[in-house]
C-alpha cells in the first residue's frame, strides 16, 4: 500500500444506518486521476482510465468520492446524488422520496463540512470551469 496516497484522503467516514465505508479525497483537478488510479485506490475500486471533475466510485461496501479543490455546488449535488443512488442500491433501499432525500442532505452537508474543515473557500460555478474567459 502506497502511503503516499493513503495520506491524501481528506476522510474516512462510517455512514450511519448504511454499514458502508465513504473515502472522500479533496485534490486539485491535476492530482485526482492520480490518486484514484493508485493502486491503493484501484485495489478498492477498480480502474477508472478517464478524466473527471468528480467522481464517486463504489465496490462493494466501500465507497469512495473524489473532488476538486475547489466548491462547485453543481459537481457537489451531482456527485452527491450519485453517491446517494449507490449507497442506496447496495442496501436495496428504493430510490424513493424521504430515504435518498434525507441521505443525500446528509452526503451534501457532510462534503461541505469537510471543506470548511480545510478552509476552502474558493468558490467556482460550471461556468467558470469550463468557459474561465467568458465566465459571467
Amino acid at each position: 500500500m502506497n502511503k503516499r496516497y493513503v495520506e491524501k484522503i481528506t476522510k474516512k467516514i462510517i455512514i450511519p444506518i448504511y454499514p458502508c465505508n465513504l473515502y472522500i479525497v479533496i485534490s486539485p483537478p491535476t492530482d485526482l486521476m492520480e490518486i484514484r488510479n493508485s493502486a491503493y485506490f484501484v485495489d478498492r475500486f477498480g480502474s477508472e482510465p478517464r478524466e473527471f471533475l468528480g467522481l464517486c466510485s463504489r465496490n462493494g461496501s466501500n465507497f469512495g468520492l473524489f473532488l476538486p479543490n475547489y466548491i462547485c455546488y453543481n459537481v457537489i449535488a451531482h456527485e452527491a446524488f450519485h453517491l446517494t443512488q449507490r449507497i442506496l442500491e447496495r442496501f436495496n433501499v428504493p430510490f424513493e422520496n424521504e430515504p435518498a432525500a434525507l441521505l443525500n442532505g446528509y452526503i451534501v452537508e457532510l462534503i461541505l463540512e469537510i471543506y470548511k474543515e480545510k478552509e476552502v473557500t474558493d468558490i467556482r460555478s460550471m461556468q467558470e470551469i469550463f468557459n474561465p474567459g467568458n465566465a459571467v
